[in-house]
């Protein structure tokens, strides 16, 4: 047809019976005269099915559409083409065969989902409990674990950790019964990502090195179609690094990071990259090294607008906004963040993590704003007794205790009593980064107000523990606060 509008009249005055008829003899010679379509354009072949009434056939085309999609990171096609597959399945017999088919393609939705709506989306919860429901049914435990494992973070995204928790226990009981490396490097990765943000440091990095030593590229590296929509092994790298940072060892954390960030290029999966950037943010603004942090955020916002993935362009939009305070781009630094918790208080956005409202209140005192940065941290530390979040809680405190001195409206004791509730807290998670800190702004308070011995008896022995890392921000301020106290 040489106009569209001639196709389409053509096309109206055709009866359904000879429609169908026509659809299904392109179908067909599609699949023997271009048996490449099958596998590179799947969803042309799909469409003919589908506008021909062959619904069996049509469900396999978009499946393999979709998975092709997802592959390539088009996670917003991917999701249509699962949905459309779904939705022509339920116009077949109810029997075991669709059930299984329905189990496939729901396990299939659940990552693809999870990349475009985030992880905690209540699309994401319906669809992995739908995909529970049939794998019970139909006694499959290797599925039965990917659909509880989509659940679990799905819990673990909106710091529910107790539900988080239960279902971590779930799976390594599932994969101790299977004999399956895959299952056991999925529970590891569930147990290392809860254990962490609850604050219990140093048995989140055996579950990480478990983890890693069982990864193997050529067998799991699909899996981030299966699980969350990111590599496991780029994931073991990246918060490995805030682990080992947390826990004193700063070097290792340096090179775990590193081997992360490598493994997402070479993978050239582009929402493993994107989960990688996401982290090592994280992990520079802990490290207190904002341009660095700032480079992170802003590719996670490159290729989440590029992608369609709002989760990491909010979350990079967010903590761009403390990097420019604290690189010197005060004024629009402060308005991005300023928005941001209008619209949290509004309504219009979801509240975020403890470790989100620490650096908002930390780019609120870099403006002089201390009580507005002490309203974050009380929020914070709300959070953390709602949801257990507790890797961050030694920071917050610490913070509190620097606001209420800079404000010069609290006592020495009670400045005091946060730092020295910010080094309990530290230890109670082995937390020796943060606990390095704390004994810092401890020594420094009372070093100023006059208590020389004091104030050395609280920080040397904290330093002296540190067998790298001297180069840190962190080490290089209380090895010049010791040099001045000497």
């Amino acid at each position: 047809f040489k106009h569209a509008l001639v196709q389409d009249t053509a096309y109206s005055t055709m009866l359904v019976k000879q429609r169908r008829r026509l659809h299904e003899r392109i179908a067909k010679t599609l699949q023997e005269s271009s048996p490449a379509a099958a596998g590179t354009e799947p969803e042309i072949i799909a469409h003919h099915l589908t506008s021909a009434g062959l619904n069996e056939q049509a469900v396999e085309y978009w499946d393999r559409a979709a998975r092709r999609a997802a592959a390539q990171s088009a996670n917003i096609e991917a999701v249509d083409h699962f949905r459309t597959a779904i939705e022509l399945l339920s116009k077949l017999p109810e029997n075991a065969r669709r059930r299984r088919a329905e189990l496939h393609l729901q396990l299939g939705l659940g990552p693809a989902l999870m990349a475009v709506h985030g992880w905690g989306n209540q699309d994401v919860a319906e669809t992995y409990d739908r995909a529970r429901t049939l794998g019970a049914e139909e006694r499959d435990i290797p599925s039965l674990f990917q659909a509880t494992w989509g659940l679990w973070l799905f819990y673990q995204s909106r710091s529910a950790h107790r539900q988080a928790r239960q279902l971590t226990s779930e799976l390594m009981e599932y994969a101790s019964g299977a004999a399956d490396t895959a299952l056991d490097l999925q529970a590891h990765h569930a147990t290392w990502t809860t254990n962490l943000f609850t604050g219990e440091v140093a048995t989140a990095i055996q579950h990480c090195e478990a983890g890693l030593r069982l990864y193997d590229k050529s067998r799991h590296r699909n899996h981030a179609l299966q699980y969350g929509g990111h590599d496991p092994c780029v994931c073991g790298h990246v918060q490995g690094a805030v682990m080992h940072w947390l826990f004193g060892q700063a070097e290792q954390a340096e090179r775990h990071n590193q081997k992360g960030l490598a493994l997402a290029e070479e993978l050239e999966h582009r929402t493993s990259l994107v989960h990688a950037h996401l982290f090592s943010t994280r992990y520079r603004m802990m490290r207190n090294e904002p341009l660095k942090a700032l480079g992170h955020a802003e590719q996670m916002i490159i290729h989440g607008k590029d992608m369609g993935l709002q989760l990491y362009t909010t979350v990079g939009e967010a903590w761009r906004g403390w990097a420019m305070v604290r690189t010197g781009d005060l004024d629009a630094g402060l308005g991005h963040i300023k928005g941001l918790i209008a619209e949290m208080n509004a309504g219009r956005a979801r509240l975020p993590a403890p470790l989100d409202l620490a650096f908002f209140a930390d780019a609120l005192a870099a403006n002089e704003e201390y009580d507005a940065a002490l309203l974050q941290l009380a929020d914070a530390l709300k959070l953390i007794q709602r949801t257990g979040e507790r890797f961050w809680e030694p920071e917050i405190h610490r913070l509190q205790g620097e606001f209420l001195w800079r404000n010069g409206s609290s006592t020495i004791e009670e400045i005091k009593e946060r730092f020295v509730v910010a080094i309990e807290e530290s230890q109670s998670i082995a937390a020796k980064a943060l606990e390095l800190r704390a004994a810092s702004s401890l020594a420094r308070l009372m070093f100023e107000n006059g208590d020389t011995s004091g104030a050395r008896r609280f920080l040397e022995p904290v330093y002296n523990w540190f067998s790298e890392g001297h180069d840190t921000p962190d080490m290089k301020n209380a090895k010049k606060l010791l040099e001045a106290m000497a």
